[in-house]
């Protein structure tokens, strides 16, 4: 059994190492060619962002049934809370939200609506489109967002097929391309455009290829 000192030892240890994965803000798969980190400020295109410091809590916990002592870590992951000085707004805070060209329809509908002739390239199976951190500014611009490419759903598929690596990167390229330049209808908060953080918790689909035709996706 751990002593106290061990345990107190070990606990502070797992803590550290969780804040640092916390703390360190994930840049890869970003939208912009040149991001500058210092700190918490992100610098990328003219634009400087901030992001939340996270936090990481800990709670101790006993097993019922044996006795052991264990520590149940809860991590905040850091987010985007400032766009050149300005608050950014989340969905719940808004009066009105983020609408993409078209049929005003919604991100996941609109990415997929335009990579369909390259989606249905694919071999039969599921695939995943995971975006994190989207920020859109008061002009309704996609300033940033962190995207790392298509990839197979391993959990789904009943075969393990990779991807051809040139229809990756047409499918990888030409979603950066379309949110690179697409302008959409900002938010709004109390009848002004404000920058806002689209989808707070990430956009992640899932789209299922059948005989080179899409059946479905969420």
């Amino acid at each position: 059994m751990l002593t106290h000192h061990t345990l107190t030892f070990s606990r502070l240890r797992v803590l550290l190492l969780a804040l640092i994965s916390v703390v360190a803000f994930s840049i890869t798969g970003f939208s912009q060619k040149k991001i500058v980190q210092n700190g918490r400020i992100l610098s990328f295109n003219g634009n400087t962002m901030e992001i939340s410091p996270g936090y990481c809590d800990s709670t101790m916990i006993v097993n019922p049934v044996t006795g052991m002592e264990s520590i149940l870590i809860t991590l905040s992951a850091p987010h985007p809370i400032k766009l050149n000085g300005n608050k950014i707004y989340y969905s719940d805070e808004l009066n009105s939200k983020v609408l993409f060209q078209s049929n005003d329809s919604l991100l996941g509908q609109f990415l997929i609506e335009q990579i369909t002739t390259f989606l249905i390239k694919l071999n039969d199976g599921h695939y995943d489109l995971n975006l994190n951190n989207i920020v859109i500014d008061e002009k309704g611009k996609l300033v940033y967002y962190e995207f790392n490419g298509i990839i197979e759903n391993r959990n789904l598929n009943s075969h393990q097929d990779t991807i051809q690596l040139e229809l990756k990167n047409e499918i990888d390229n030409k979603i950066k391309y379309i949110l690179n330049n697409t302008v959409v209808t900002p938010a709004k908060y109390q009848n002004t455009n404000v920058p806002s953080l689209f989808y707070y918790d990430g956009l992640y689909l899932t789209i299922v290829i059948k005989n080179h035709k899409i059946v479905h996706w969420w």
